[in-house]
């Protein structure tokens, strides 16, 4: 298996991989849901079905002025409740945080949208301001209800609930809605599946409304984040560059000779190593330049155990009597020698969308070695430390709401890629 970022631009073996596009945001408040609602590439809904959903707006019976929870003009359909009002313990409860009612007295289309299971949140930043983190591309396509009169049902799973929970729900005539919360605010527990008899609070009311059909006032109830995600402002570098750090899996480990090396300009280098048992091969890509060993070196190879502070990461350490080379990839970045390396968030426009809609924070490695000059790194630079060997940065991001499609795998939230390199020109 060859392990490649799906951002990485190099090409390798004739596989060209595109780099993902970004976009930078300004954590302004949202502005309201656009109208009429036109559905988006979450949505998944065809224009044949979003045309049968419209239609039910139309099918609205007479109605009466009321008032309703929140002191707004309200305007009930005059059609009597259905029987499941009065007796709500005849169908079977729900397992679930919250639950969303059918409080109007026709059936309602309701469609949920989940998280696509590639998808990972710091769930205490995002309920700072949930319609602010999230994009509309983070979310899987709709599963459509119909949902009776007086009946209720749950939107998410309660069994398979994660620390939070982030939908987007939208309907006949229902305009697109975020709804997010967190375990600690409503744990999981037995619902009835009917609008009464149960813990208002955990109870999303769908009704009429004098502004139209309506989720009643409720603190998990967000407006929907835009359809299309805000453009990078003027003079702001993206968020990240696609990086170019990558090998193979399995990698030989302990002593190895090498016997061939098949070098590109990216960086890439197709590998014959003479192992003990025979001979193996691996691809390994590094930034240009880095990559010191020759037909004829003994190396030993061993796997990295900790990055310079110790943080967690994944990667090798390729040993020569004067040649070194460590690559690695997660929390932290790798030994360079003695001094300090701080990983801290990079001064500059902040946050922004990448092409998934995660969101990614610039980082910046400041290396300070023992004997040299303090130097502040962030991704696509390098250091040239005091006894000649080089420091690369390829990649460094926190990313508190992330898509691995397009982040790749994180650690603790955070992509770090390095790659320390001793005894090249």
């Amino acid at each position: 298996m060859f392990v490649l970022s799906p951002k990485h631009s190099a090409v390798v073996a004739g596989l060209a991989l595109p780099a993902c596009q970004v976009f930078l945001f300004n954590p302004e408040p949202r502005p309201p849901d656009p109208a009429p609602f036109v559905p988006d590439a979450a949505g998944g809904e065809t224009a044949a079905e979003t045309s049968a959903v419209l239609q039910d707006v139309t099918k609205e019976t007479a109605i009466v002025p009321g008032v309703d929870v929140k002191g707004n003009d309200r305007k009930p359909e005059v059609t009597s409740p259905p029987d499941v009002w009065r007796n709500p313990n005849q169908f079977p409860p729900l397992f679930t945080a919250l639950a969303i009612g059918n409080a109007t007295y026709s059936d309602r289309v309701v469609r949920v949208r989940p998280l696509k299971p590639t998808v990972s949140l710091d769930c205490a930043k995002v309920a700072a301001g949930p319609s602010v983190w999230l994009s509309r591309s983070l979310f899987a396509p709709a599963k459509t209800w119909v949902v009776p009169a007086g009946r209720a049902f749950a939107p998410a799973d309660g069994k398979t609930a994660g620390a939070c929970t982030a939908l987007l729900i939208d309907g006949g005539g229902l305009p697109m809605r975020l709804v997010f919360y967190t375990a600690n605010q409503y744990p999981p527990k037995q619902m009835p599946s009917t609008v009464t008899g149960g813990d208002p609070e955990r109870l999303l009311v769908l009704d009429v409304w004098q502004e139209g059909i309506d989720f009643g006032k409720h603190p998990a109830v967000y407006t929907a984040p835009p359809a299309v995600n805000p453009g990078a402002p003027p003079g702001c570098p993206a968020p990240y560059e696609p990086d170019a750090l990558a090998w193979s899996e399995p990698m030989p480990q302990g002593d190895v000779t090498v016997l061939d090396v098949l070098s590109a300009p990216n960086g890439c280098h197709a590998i014959e190593w003479l192992t003990k048992t025979g001979s193996a091969k691996s691809m390994l890509c590094v930034p240009p330049g880095s990559f010191p060993f020759e037909v004829g070196d003994d190396v030993f190879i061993a796997p990295l155990q900790g990055g310079h502070n110790l943080g967690k990461i994944s990667g090798f350490e390729f040993i020569h009597t004067t040649k070194r080379l460590r690559f690695g990839r997660g929390a932290d970045i790798v030994y360079y020698g003695k001094g300090k390396a701080d990983i801290a968030a990079q001064a500059g426009c902040g946050a922004g969308y990448d092409a998934c809609g995660s969101v990614i924070a610039n980082l910046q490695v400041n290396v300070a070695p023992t004997g040299g000059t303090a130097q502040g790194l962030s991704a696509g630079k390098t250091a040239k430390l005091p006894d000649g060997s080089k420091l690369w940065i390829n990649v460094a991001f926190d990313a508190p709401v992330a898509d691995k499609a397009c982040t790749g795998n994180l650690t603790d939230g955070r992509r770090v890629e390095s790659v320390f390199s001793q005894g090249v020109p």
